[in-house]
């Protein structure tokens, strides 16, 4: 399976599909000061910081789509973004420093991107196939990798499951974010959920319209917040279909951000 490489700008609703990534930079820092110590002369050290992560991608894109995405990374350039890399499962809110889009010649042109992660933890992002779901699997012509999942009677779901850390999940402001469309435009026929199994609590439960026209699809988007009392915690971040009204919603794909 081909995994998408997608970058999200939220307020202007911008997505940009990346064909092929060759190459995904992971470089991160801490700036560790080493000092001797007065009163027995050993070395000690301190961490007075982290470096911002940096996530220098290497890929190719079709030349049918240059035009569109030298414009598309143009405009982008600076602003505040949701990298998802699919092969990784990550996602990330990330700004772009700079890219190189050179005019080839033939099918393919080389593409370089100089991203810097704003975040220090990392978010996750899974296509709908890949995750636990209760819907039904659907071969989607418009879906990022030619499938997607059904939804089409009320409390079927697409979920992430995750066990609460300080390396997975740490106490911290989040944003989920899901891909759908639906064929009815039913009011808030889509809710995006994240509850706590073990203590069977909702930390947040929002419902949308997805009122796009037919196979066109949108990104969705809601906040959370994870806190102490979630720690250790089994988590469910979902998407359902929240009504019993006639429709059929298609997922493409769900994750989250760290947003602080």
């Amino acid at each position: 399976m081909i995994y998408p490489n997608i970058i999200y700008h939220p307020d202007s609703q911008t997505t940009v599909f990346i064909d092929t990534l060759q190459q995904i930079g992971n470089s991160a820092s801490a700036e560790v000061v080493t000092y001797q110590s007065s009163l027995d002369g050993s070395l000690k050290a301190f961490n007075r910081g982290l470096g911002a992560r940096e996530l220098p991608l290497r890929g190719k894109i079709s030349s049918d789509n240059v035009d569109t995405l030298r414009r598309q990374l143009q405009y982008l350039r600076g602003k505040q973004i949701y990298l998802m890399l699919g092969a990784q499962n990550t996602a990330t809110v990330a700004r772009i420093r700079d890219f190189d889009l050179p005019v080839a010649v033939g099918t393919h042109s080389p593409l370089t991107l100089d991203v810097v992660a704003e975040s220090e933890t990392e978010g996750q992002f899974y296509e709908a196939e890949d995750c636990t779901h209760t819907g039904t699997e659907s071969t989607q012509s418009f879906a990022s990798g030619g499938t997607g999942v059904l939804l089409n009677t009320g409390g079927e779901d697409v979920r992430i499951e995750l066990y609460q850390s300080d390396i997975v999940l740490p106490p911290g402001n989040y944003t989920m974010f899901a891909r759908a469309y639906d064929m009815n435009n039913v009011v808030n026929d889509f809710g995006l959920n994240v509850y706590n199994y073990n203590d069977s609590t909702t930390i947040d439960s929002t419902t949308v319209t997805l009122a796009s026209p037919y196979g066109t699809y949108a990104i969705v988007t809601a906040d959370f917040t994870i806190s102490s009392s979630d720690a250790g915690d089994l988590i469910y971040i979902y998407v359902k279909k929240a009504t019993g009204t006639s429709n059929n919603i298609y997922v493409d794909f769900i994750g989250f951000v760290r947003t602080d």
